[in-house]
C-alpha cells in the first residue's frame, strides 16, 4: 500500500537481496563464503518509468553498478572515473550497449576458521536466540577441524566469470592466508565451463594450456590495481583472440554430461 502513494512517473523500485545460505550444496551446510553461481548470484529487480515490464537481461552486472545507476536514473551528474561499475540505465532502457562487459573480478577473503555450528538456524538449539528450529537439542559438536564453512589457510579467492555470447565461464585462483596480498603463486586453481557444467562439478583447470593460466593470473593482477576506466577496460576478453576461440573448443570437448542432482 505504502508504494501506491509514490508517482509512477518519477518512481523506480528496486528489489535485491543478500546472499543467500547455501543449504548442503558441494557438502557444505549453510555458510555464504565460496565463489560459485550458488552463492555469489542475487536477485534484482527494477521497475520505473522507461522500463519495459516482463524483459530481461543477460548482461553481467554486480553490486558496483547500483550506485552509479541510481544517480543516473535520478538525473544526478556523476564523474564515471569515481566508480569502478557502470550506469545499468540503458540496459534498463532496452538499448543496446556494445560495451558493457563480458569479465567480471569476484573476490574474498576468508573471515575465520568455522564450521556448521556457525549456523544454529539449521539444528534444534537450547540458545534464546535461536526460536527457528523447534525440538530436542541436538547441538552438533564443534566443527572447528570438520564440516568446515570457511577456512582461513585456504578460502582467499579471487574469480573471473566471463559470459561472451556462447561462453559462460570461471576462473578461480585460492591463496592462503598469508599470501592474501594475492602476489604470490597460488595454492588452488579452479576452470569451469558453465554452458556445459550449470552446477560447477566438473574442474577442467588440468586442460589449460600454460599461456592460457598465465593470461588469466594476469587478468587477475591487472584488476587487483585498477580503478575508474582501467577496470572498465579490463571487462573484456575479446583481446585473447585466437587463444580464446582454441581454449574454448578445448573446454567444450573435455566437458561432461550435466550432474545429476537425484543421486
Amino acid at each position: 500500500d505504502k508504494l501506491d502513494e509514490y508517482n509512477d512517473d518519477n518512481t523506480y523500485i528496486i528489489y535485491t537481496s543478500d546472499h543467500g545460505y547455501q543449504i548442503g550444496q558441494y557438502a557444505i551446510p549453510c555458510g555464504k563464503m565460496q565463489p560459485y553461481d550458488v552463492t555469489t548470484r542475487i536477485p534484482l529487480y527494477i521497475k520505473g518509468p522507461g522500463i519495459s515490464p516482463n524483459i530481461q537481461s543477460d548482461n553481467i552486472v554486480g553490486n558496483i553498478d547500483f550506485l552509479p545507476t541510481m544517480l543516473d536514473l535520478a538525473n544526478i551528474e556523476y564523474d564515471i572515473n569515481d566508480y569502478d561499475g557502470r550506469s545499468m540505465k540503458d540496459i534498463l532502457f532496452g538499448e543496446s550497449d556494445p560495451a558493457w562487459r563480458d569479465t567480471y573480478l569476484m573476490e574474498f577473503k576468508s573471515v575465520g576458521t568455522f564450521g556448521i555450528t556457525h549456523c544454529p538456524t539449521w539444528y534444534p538449539d537450547d540458545s534464546a536466540s535461536n526460536p527457528f528450529v523447534p525440538g530436542e537439542v541436538k547441538k552438533p559438536a564443534s566443527s572447528s577441524t570438520g564440516n568446515l564453512i570457511d577456512n582461513e589457510q585456504t578460502n582467499n579467492w579471487r574469480v573471473l566469470r566471463i559470459i561472451d555470447g556462447d561462453d559462460n565461464l570461471y576462473y578461480a585462483e585460492f591463496y592462503s592466508s598469508s599470501e592474501i596480498g594475492f602476489t604470490t603463486t597460488p595454492i588452488d586453481y579452479e576452470f569451469f565451463n558453465l554452458g556445459d557444467d550449470p552446477w560447477q562439478m566438473n574442474n577442467l583447470w588440468d586442460t589449460l594450456t600454460i599461456e592460457e593460466i598465465e593470461y588469466f593470473n594476469q587478468k587477475v593482477m591487472e584488476f587487483k590495481t585498477c580503478s575508474g576506466d582501467e577496470c572498465r577496460e579490463l571487462f573484456h576478453t575479446n583481446d585473447i583472440g585466437n587463444q580464446e576461440d582454441d581454449m574454448n573448443k578445448q573446454v567444450k570437448d573435455n566437458s561432461h554430461s550435466l550432474y545429476d542432482m537425484s543421486r
